[in-house]
């Protein structure tokens, strides 16, 4: 994952990331729900930074937002922002954003199904 803190008060921290052209790439913050103070937002650009794709605050029931972008074909490259919603910074500011291709994480949900889930000592 893309991992920091947003070491000062507007700080917003930015990565350029290798796209495959057609894949569905899901964009999850992890920094409230970790006890971090920072007031999450998360923002999508082009490749060269400039073009604001997308943008998210909050996901339902969580104040840590998540993204879902489909990559263009004539893109290979995205630019991942975020800052904190009310400019705050501080070494305390950590997040982690985990970048995953939709397919992989459907794959994984649906064999995680797949498990018999029993209390310690149970029998099958």
């Amino acid at each position: 994952g893309l991992k920091g803190f947003l070491a000062k008060p507007g700080e917003e921290d930015r990565w350029t990331i290798d796209v495959e052209p057609g894949k569905t790439y899901r964009f999850d913050v992890l920094a409230a729900e970790a006890n971090s103070p920072v007031d999450a937002v998360l923002t999508l650009y082009d490749g060269a930074g400039k073009k604001q794709l997308m943008t998210a605050d909050d996901a339902a029931k969580s104040a840590d937002p998540t993204l879902e972008y489909t990559v263009p074909k004539d893109m290979k490259n995205l630019t991942v922002a975020i800052k904190d919603l009310l400019g705050r910074g501080g070494w305390e500011y950590a997040y982690n954003i985990e970048v995953t291709d939709t397919k992989a994480f459907q794959r994984n949900a649906i064999y995680l199904d797949e498990f018999l889930y029993m209390p310690a000592g149970a029998r099958a």
